[in-house]
């Protein structure tokens, strides 16, 4: 899937034109097309700097979603909430103590009672 080149700058490994793409999580990033390194931002900020250097402009921020109400037929509004569950986290189990295995000398200790 191709993805849009938001701008264009000089790679610092080879000196040739990098562009700038978007990842799927929304951050800028850059790709060599000449020596294929590759920059990859970790936060959101480090991205518009990025996107700065190149001469594009931020994207516009996504805006959060409010909780979705629901009007129930009599009236009352109720607050749709969604919750998460931690998956169980197993206890490790100590595996039972093995007898200890017969040697041919257990015999000799018979005589010495």
């Amino acid at each position: 899937m191709a993805r849009e080149v938001l701008g264009h700058m000089v790679c610092p490994e080879c000196g040739s034109e990098a562009e700038v793409k978007k990842q799927k999580n929304g951050l800028a990033y850059r790709w060599c097309t000449e020596c294929n390194a590759q920059y990859f931002p970790r936060t959101a900020e480090a991205s518009d700097r990025l996107l700065e250097k190149c001469g594009a402009q931020k994207p516009v921020p996504v805006p959060k979603k409010e909780p979705v109400t629901v009007t129930a037929p009599s009236g009352n509004v109720t607050s749709i909430t969604t919750t998460t569950t931690t998956t169980p986290v197993p206890v490790p189990v100590s595996a039972p103590k093995a007898k200890p295995k017969a040697s041919p000398f257990d015999i000799l200790g018979q005589f010495n009672k």
